[in-house]
C-alpha cells in the first residue's frame, strides 16, 4: 500500500502536467466554445473558402452553418469523410451544402438530419453516404456526442431505443473531451502543434486548391497539393497499410449487422421519404488494393453483407444508389483514390454525372 501511494505521488505531478498542456493547446479546440467552428461557418455563409484549418469539432461546425441558413437547400449531402468530393458542380442550378463530417457513424447522420427537421428546412433531396461501420456496434467512434442532443431528440421522436455504442463506464459517468485531458495520445498531438505551430491562422481563400486542406463554400474538401498528387506508388502503400491496420479503421469486432442500427436507418428512410424528400445512397468504393485486403480477411467480410443490407433497402423504396463498396465493379483503378479509403474528386464526379437521373 505504502509502494502504492509513493507511485501515485510521483505520477500526480506527471498527470497534472499533462492535463495542463492538453488544455492549454487543445489542438482539437475542444475546450475552444465553439469560436474557432463559428469564424469557419462565418466565412463559409459568406460564400469565402476557408484553408489552413486544424483539428476542430466538425460536428459543432456543421451546426453553426446549418443555424445560418434562412431557407432550404436542394440537395444535402450526409456521410463521412469518403463522401466530402461530392460537390455543387455535380448539380447545376440547384442550392447544395455537403455536411459530411470525418468518421460519421450513423448517430451522426441522424444527428445532423434532425438539425435541419427541427428548423423545417428538410431539403428536396438528399444523398445519404452510407459506410459499413454504420451497422457495427462496435465501431468506437464518440466524435457523434457533439450531435447528442438531436440524436437524442430524434431517437426519441422515431419511437426508438438509443443505438448507442457501448461505451466504458469512465465514456459514460465524464464527457470524452475531460478524458481526452488525461489522453497520451491527445498530449502527442498538443506537442506536435505546439512545435510546428499549426492551429490558429485559418484564413479565406479564393483558391480552389492550395497547399494546405481548403474547405469549400460548398462544405466539400479540397486535399492539399501533396496530398493529392501522391504517386501511384504512394497510394498504394497507403492503402495498404491501412487495411492492415489492427482493426481496420470503424470495423473492429463487425461480427454481426446491429439490428438496432438497421432499425434506426429504416426509421430516418421512412421519415424522409414520408415528408415526400428524394433519396440516393452512395456507396463510396474503396481503393482496389484495400478492398482486396479487407475482403479477403475472415474479419471484415461481413462488409458485402452490409453492402447487401444497403441495397436491398434501397430497392424496397426505389432508392437510386450510386457506387459500390468493391471498385472492380465501377472499373475504377488505385489511380482513382487518394488513399485506400478516399475517392479522388474526378472519380466521385464521374460516378455522379453517370447517375445524373438518380436526382431527377
Amino acid at each position: 500500500m505504502k509502494k502504492l501511494l509513493i507511485k501515485l505521488l510521483f505520477l500526480t505531478p506527471i498527470i497534472i502536467f499533462i492535463a495542463c498542456f492538453n488544455l492549454y493547446v487543445d489542438p482539437a479546440k475542444l475546450f475552444s466554445k465553439g469560436d474557432y467552428e463559428i469564424g469557419i461557418a462565418n466565412y463559409l455563409n459568406e460564400n469565402k473558402n476557408v484553408e489552413n484549418l486544424s483539428d476542430y469539432d466538425e460536428r459543432l461546425l456543421q451546426e453553426y452553418l446549418i443555424e445560418g441558413f434562412d431557407s432550404p437547400r436542394e440537395v444535402v449531402v450526409l456521410g463521412s469523410s469518403r463522401a466530402m468530393q461530392i460537390n455543387k458542380d455535380m448539380f447545376p442550378g440547384r442550392t447544395f451544402i455537403n455536411n459530411s463530417v470525418s468518421g460519421a457513424t450513423f448517430e451522426d447522420i441522424l444527428g445532423l438530419y434532425e438539425l435541419y427537421r427541427a428548423k423545417d428546412l428538410l431539403p428536396k433531396s438528399i444523398i445519404l453516404g452510407l459506410d459499413p461501420w454504420y451497422l457495427n456496434r462496435n465501431h468506437g467512434q464518440v466524435r457523434w456526442k457533439t450531435l447528442g442532443a438531436t440524436y437524442d431528440m430524434a431517437m426519441q421522436r422515431l419511437g426508438l431505443d438509443p443505438a448507442d455504442v457501448a461505451g466504458s463506464f469512465l465514456e459514460d459517468l465524464i464527457p470524452y473531451r475531460y478524458l481526452e485531458l488525461l489522453s497520451p495520445s491527445y498530449f502527442q498531438q498538443s506537442f506536435k502543434m505546439l512545435r510546428e505551430g499549426q492551429g490558429t491562422s485559418y484564413y479565406p481563400t479564393t483558391d480552389t486548391v492550395g497547399e494546405h486542406n481548403i474547405k469549400l463554400t460548398d462544405g466539400s474538401l479540397s486535399y492539399n497539393f501533396s496530398y493529392s498528387n501522391a504517386s501511384a506508388e504512394e497510394i498504394n502503400r497507403k492503402a495498404t497499410e491501412e487495411a492492415l491496420e489492427n482493426p481496420i479503421y470503424s470495423l473492429g469486432g463487425f461480427t454481426q449487422l446491429d439490428q438496432n442500427y438497421i432499425n434506426t436507418i429504416n426509421a430516418l428512410v421512412k421519415d424522409y421519404l414520408d415528408h415526400g424528400g428524394k433519396l440516393v445512397f452512395y456507396l463510396a468504393p474503396f481503393h482496389p488494393k484495400f478492398y482486396e485486403l479487407m475482403i479477403n480477411n475472415e474479419k471484415y467480410k461481413i462488409v458485402s453483407d452490409a453492402e447487401i443490407y444497403f441495397r436491398t433497402l434501397a430497392k424496397n423504396h426505389d432508392i437510386p444508389v450510386v457506387g459500390a463498396f468493391d471498385p472492380a465493379k465501377l472499373s475504377l483503378s488505385g489511380n482513382d483514390f487518394y488513399d485506400g479509403m478516399h475517392l479522388k474528386r474526378s472519380a466521385t464526379e464521374y460516378l455522379f454525372t453517370t447517375n445524373q437521373h438518380s436526382l431527377d
